[in-house]
């Protein structure tokens, strides 16, 4: 009752931009009006994406193959350094020479998201790789060289790579900039971090790396302050190498500069490099005002 009570003091304009649902699923009982006033909506945030990334050069980014080849092309950007193959171009032999090599070898389909069809192969299952490779092939699967993150990433969850995304936004100016950054952690025996059921996210200090705000269920408003499989605290956990993944961001943005906004896949390795995932072009803008309680409608220009 409270919370409609809030709700129904809202502006005019402010209750036809946002309904009572979504008052309560950003939590705007919790913010001030000039908060509220600076978040854009869903469609609003969709269109601007549009706006600011080309439609002639997002295959760069929706294709692993074009995304691979354009980011490890040049030898000294350092972008990419696990080995990677594309099925549709090796032999069966080749595969498996590639599997046995790498002990454990992560396989994508070339075209999906979101961590959909991913599968972890481990050199040992020669069968398995056998019977598998026609199949995937077909399908136009890459194989690439398993990433061991630091030991920072595993103490919050150690079955999948989890990786941070730092949103990056080129300006009217030309010049490169980082909108937002998240931490996405896997959870409930996932081995990806990004898939929608599966993710957990965490809203990132740009300037010390550190998680400020984490992700709240919409359904039932559980926080996720502490990972609810291993108990390990997400806020307040600290990125390493915070000035190295930013200095990488920005230098990224500039690659394909036709595409204005990107989030950056970055995951620090056991060894504490940096290896680029995958660039999106659809960033989940939104998803982090939910989470942050910062809206983007000003510094997006919407």
């Amino acid at each position: 009752m409270l919370n409609r009570i809030k709700y129904k003091k809202l502006s005019r304009e402010l209750q036809k931009l946002w309904s009572f649902d979504d008052f309560l699923f950003y939590r705007m009982q919790e913010m001030k009006a000039d908060q509220i006033e600076a978040l854009a909506t869903e469609d609003e945030l969709w269109d601007r994406e549009k706006q600011l990334n080309d439609d002639r050069f997002r295959y760069i980014f929706n294709d692993k193959k074009e995304f691979y080849k354009r980011f490890t092309e040049n030898p000294a950007s350092n972008y990419m350094n696990r080995e990677i193959i594309f099925l549709e171009d090796c032999s069966e032999k080749d595969f498996f020479d590639f599997c046995k090599r790498h002990k454990k070898v992560v396989l994508k389909p070339v075209n999906m998201y979101a961590g959909l069809g991913i599968k972890i192969v481990d050199a040992s299952d020669a069968d398995t790789i056998a019977s598998e490779f026609d199949r995937l092939k077909a399908e136009k699967y890459v194989a690439e060289e398993y990433v061991y993150q630091a030991a920072e990433y595993s103490t919050i969850y150690p079955k999948s790579l989890n990786t941070v995304r730092v949103t990056t936004f080129i300006t009217d100016s030309g010049e490169p900039v980082i909108l937002f950054a998240v931490n996405q952690f896997g959870q409930k025996d996932s081995f990806v971090d990004n898939h929608d059921e599966a993710a957990i996210w965490a809203a990132v200090d740009i300037g010390d790396g550190t998680v400020t705000a984490a992700e709240v269920e919409a359904t039932d408003g559980r926080v996720y302050d502490i990972h609810p499989d291993t108990g390990a605290s997400i806020l307040g956990f600290r990125n390493p190498c915070w000035a190295e993944i930013k200095k990488l961001a920005l230098e990224l943005a500039c690659v394909v500069p036709e595409c204005r906004l990107v989030g950056w896949d970055i995951a620090v390795t056991d060894d504490y490099r940096l290896e680029v995932i995958e660039g999106n072009v659809t960033p989940e803008l939104n998803l982090y005002q939910c989470i942050s309680g910062r809206g983007l409608r000003e510094v997006l220009g919407i």
